[in-house]
């Protein structure tokens, strides 16, 4: 939809628009439109259609209300009716839009450049033909059309932050500054220009961005609660943030206020993919209207589901019927790569992917190629691809190794302070958490698909809950309790009891009762928390999955991670972070010596069995014969090791770091006096 206020065109008024009952009965109907109320504003079109047949202002509306809805094909022919009509300008840039969504982008451009020689003032549509010239590889006339834009609104947040994505492609970085400061400065603001403020803001990235973005958006959802585009981008933002309970219910709230919207549809399927329930993201999108089912997005989302669930077949059916209907489909082109292995004989699938991934400037999509390439045993290739991806993403992530670091040393002084004998009274006396950590990528997955082969081990995968009671606790309001590990300062018995108990319950929906004893939690990052889990748990079970340094920081640097890992996409901060991550293990096994069971990545693929049942030991199971053909363990996995873990063992990423060696100077300095099997 424009961005701009929707009128009635001047030009569009027809017999019975022109009577003052159907202009207010039209303009009723554009607010309903607007607050997503889009079965009432569909009877009000229709009513006045049936009264004015050619009235081009409700065909056009009618059309674009189809067109949120996901149907595409009537949408067309009421929005193609009403330029029959007039060639009103907001008609063309809404046309346009419906082609562009379709991947119809010459024709989109020539809808906008008309658009825009009618009325020159309309920054939409410059906007629009900004968005299409950049999906076609046309920087040089993105920007162009961008500056436009901007030139006409110059608070156009939107039309900024997509300039300043070229910009950075581009290597401008002087004049990309600017904008960010420009976008920094910007003032109190709400409505449509909040939730762009908003989007901008989380694009350039940054965890004070990240943080004043999602201010900008509760506080405007706070005074206009049924505001859909700024609810929308505060849910995507959770997303981004790892917030995904959060985000889900925002998602439900609204698809209550505007039931049937297509998009939202998609968002909440997939935000209920992000939070592991499988099951219900496909009834939804089975759900759908038959056409919507077809919709490439809805197509890339039953993929995903298909290949977290393990069915790599089914996955790549689905990538190919998204790409049937859109051949340069990000999100299918990306799935299939991480759907199989690749050789020598994909020469023209990876091609594909570097085609489509110049033309978008597409970062998913360089890893994707890397994956590729280093599958294929083309090293140089692989890395330069990863390069290429990781400078892409970082572009708009920000982050400082100087405060991961003060943040570590300031977890060790306070736990140096505290009185742990006292505190632990308070904690539960279950056995049932196992909690699964260290560094992303070093093993965690493989480790957890292994334990939940056991009858008695039920998948948690990776859990936000543990870091969210660790920084706000289970009884404090908002705002009111100090982030960690400033908390730790003034925590009490009572505290240590309530946050082990909402632990619990909140982990309670993975038991399945006389059966499961044990549940995991495989967030790599509680690592952070490892005090504080041995305060709420004395006898919960602490496993440190290890790998080979640069093997384990060369493995995040190939993933395309979300903003939760801003230190995965520069080798210089990844080494400095895996310093700060050693040091505080260290220091916990000194701290509480004997209560980290350490695993070993290249122990558990040369040797699994005897790997798993010294870990089952310690959290006090036997061998059961299903542990065996641990890889077929049902169950959703989420993380990138997806693939991996589906596969019997194999040792492929074993000092995988020597095929990459002249690249990775920083990593290999982290491998002076430290190597698998010595203490961490």
């Amino acid at each position: 939809m424009s961005r701009r206020k929707q009128k009635v065109p001047s030009k569009s008024a027809k017999a019975g628009e022109a009577l003052p009952a159907a202009v207010q009965r039209f303009k009723q109907a554009q607010q309903l439109q607007q607050q997503g109320r889009l079965t009432e504003a569909e009877a009000l079109y229709r009513e006045l259609l049936t009264a004015a047949p050619d009235a081009a202002g409700p065909m056009h509306f009618l059309g674009l209300l189809c067109m949120q809805r996901g149907d595409l094909v009537q949408a067309e022919s009421l929005m193609a009716a009403a330029l029959e009509q007039v060639r009103d300008p907001l008609f063309l840039s809404n046309y346009g839009m419906l082609h562009a969504r379709t991947g119809r982008h010459a024709r989109a451009m020539e809808l906008y450049l008309e658009a825009v020689d009618l009325q020159p003032s309309y920054a939409e549509a410059w906007f629009n033909l900004g968005v299409s010239r950049a999906e076609q590889g046309d920087r040089t006339q993105a920007t162009a059309a961008y500056r436009k834009a901007i030139a006409i609104r110059p608070d156009y947040t939107r039309a900024l932050f997509n300039l300043l994505a070229l910009l950075h492609a581009n290597g401008e970085e002087a004049e990309a500054d600017g904008i960010v400061q420009k976008l920094q400065r910007m003032g109190a603001v709400s409505g449509q220009q909040g939730a762009d403020l908003a989007l901008a803001l989380q694009r350039v990235g940054g965890a004070r961005n990240l943080q004043r973005a999602q201010e900008i958006l509760t506080q405007s959802l706070a005074r206009t609660p049924a505001d859909l585009e700024t609810a929308t981008v505060l849910a995507r933002l959770l997303d981004e943030t790892a917030q995904h309970g959060e985000s889900l219910r925002v998602y439900r709230r609204l698809i209550e206020l505007q039931p049937g919207r297509i998009d939202l549809e998609l968002g909440l399927a997939e935000c209920l993919v992000r939070n592991g329930m499988l099951e219900d993201a496909r009834q939804r999108l089975q759900q759908l209207p038959g056409k919507s089912q077809d919709d490439p997005a809805a197509r890339v989302i039953l993929g995903d589901i298909s290949r977290f669930e393990g069915n790599f077949a089914a996955a790549l059916i689905e990538y190919e019927l998204a790409l049937s209907r859109d051949p340069s489909c990000v999100g299918a082109l990306h799935g299939i790569a991480q759907s199989r292995r690749f050789d020598q004989t994909d020469v023209q699938f990876v091609h594909r992917l570097s085609d489509v991934a110049r033309r978008k400037g597409s970062a998913l999509l360089r890893f994707a190629e890397g994956k590729v390439y280093d599958d294929m045993e083309r090293y140089d290739e692989a890395f330069a691809s990863f390069a290429e991806a990781n400078r892409l993403r970082s572009r708009s992530l920000s982050y400082d190794p100087a405060a991961f670091t003060n943040l570590v040393s300031a977890i060790m002084t306070k736990f140096d302070a505290l009185d742990v004998g006292r505190l632990a009274a308070g904690g539960d006396p279950s056995s049932r958490p196992v909690f699964i950590l260290g560094a992303p990528r070093s093993g965690t997955s493989l480790l957890e698909q292994m334990l939940v082969a056991h009858p008695a081990v039920a998948r948690g995968g990776e859990l936000a809950v543990l870091g969210n009671l660790a920084r706000s606790g289970a009884t404090a309001k908002s705002g009111q309790t100090p982030a960690y590990p400033d908390r730790l300062d003034s925590l009490t018995e009572a505290e240590i009891s309530a946050d082990a108990a909402s632990y619990l319950a909140q982990t309670g929906q993975f038991t399945h009762p006389g059966q499961t004893q044990f549940v995991t939690d495989k967030m790599p990052t509680n690592f952070l928390y490892v005090g504080y889990v041995l305060l709420l748990f004395p006898r919960a079970t602490v496993i440190h999955c290890r790998r080979h340094p640069a093997d384990t920081c060369l493995s995040m640097y190939f993933q395309s991670f979300s903003a939760s890992y801003p230190f995965a996409f520069d080798l210089d901060h990844l080494a400095a972070w895996y310093r700060d991550y050693r040091r505080l293990m260290q220091y916990w096994e000194t701290r509480f010596p004997g209560r980290i069971c350490h695993v070993d990545y290249e122990d558990a693929v040369k040797s699994p069995r005897e790997t798993l049942t010294r870990v089952l030991a310690h959290i006090g199971l036997g061998w059961d014969p299903a542990c065996a053909k641990f890889h077929l363990a049902p169950g959703p996995v989420l993380s990138a090791s997806h693939w991996q873990v589906r596969q019997p063992v194999y040792s492929r990423s074993v000092d995988r770091w020597r095929h990459y060696q002249k690249h990775i100077p920083q990593l290999l300095a982290l491998v002076e006096g430290d190597s698998p099997g010595t203490p961490p």
